[in-house]
């Protein structure tokens, strides 16, 4: 693979990841479920990780986004 489609490939999966997160988040509120609280706990691992990484601040601003809306 080349560098544009590594990078293709990082920016789809972090924009699935983020456009799935706000769900994610409802369903572990909504369930109370373990399971549903580790699904949550991986997406914001990785989607932190990955906001370290690439130096972009869009899953903060979407937690924050988030908190403004409650």
């Amino acid at each position: 693979m080349k560098d544009r489609e590594y990078r293709e490939a990082w920016n789809a999966l972090k924009d699935a990841m983020l456009e799935e997160y706000p769900s994610v988040d409802h369903e572990a509120d909504v369930s109370n479920g373990d399971a549903e609280r580790g699904i949550l706990s991986a997406y914001e691992k990785v989607l932190k990780q990955m906001d370290q990484l690439d130096g972009t601040h869009e899953f903060s601003n979407l937690l924050d986004d988030m908190n403004r809306s409650d």
